[in-house]
């Protein structure tokens, strides 16, 4: 979402058998989903998802709205058709190891989508998270080796996609 900078907001999720047609594919609210916080970045700027655990709602429309802390609310946002598409996901699994040429571990990924590796050797705000590396999966295993963590007491990981 986009709004004011620094901000806090409720986004509330909302889906439909069809979007509303009427006022140019902007949704209506006709099942409530849930609720998400966000707080916008310094350029008004938030992401946000919305894990789903209650069924399978492929083909219907989702949408959204909203409220900042003083209770403004926004219009219905366009309605996006939901897709049982895989999704990228990554998990690290042993073993960890630290070697003489750096610090390898492994990753369990889904596999045709872009993955950044990251690392961090602090995790105070703002977190300086720098890429390690760029790629595509194109196996569901890989074992990685940053090979500048030779020197650093402390080290953090993040696989990020895209």
């Amino acid at each position: 979402m986009n709004s004011t900078a620094n901000r806090s907001f409720f986004i509330d999720v909302y889906r439909s058998p069809s979007p509303d047609y009427y006022t140019g594919g902007y949704g209506q609210g006709q099942f409530y989903v849930g609720t998400v916080s966000v707080t916008t970045d310094g350029s008004g700027n938030a992401g946000f998802a919305l894990t789903n655990a209650a069924g399978n709602y492929s083909g219907q429309y989702f949408t959204a709205t909203a409220t900042s802390a003083g209770g403004d609310t926004s219009e219905f946002c366009l309605a996006v058709l939901a897709t049982n598409a895989p999704a990228p996901s990554a998990q690290f699994t042993a073993p960890y190891q630290s070697r003489t040429n750096g610090f390898a571990f492994s990753l369990t990924l889904q596999t045709n989508f872009g993955y950044r590796v990251q690392a961090a050797t602090n995790l105070v705000a703002p977190i300086a998270w720098t890429d390690l590396t760029n790629f595509t999966a194109t196996n569901s295993s890989l074992v990685f080796t940053d090979r500048t963590a030779t020197n650093y007491r402390l080290r953090f990981y993040r696989v990020v996609s895209p």
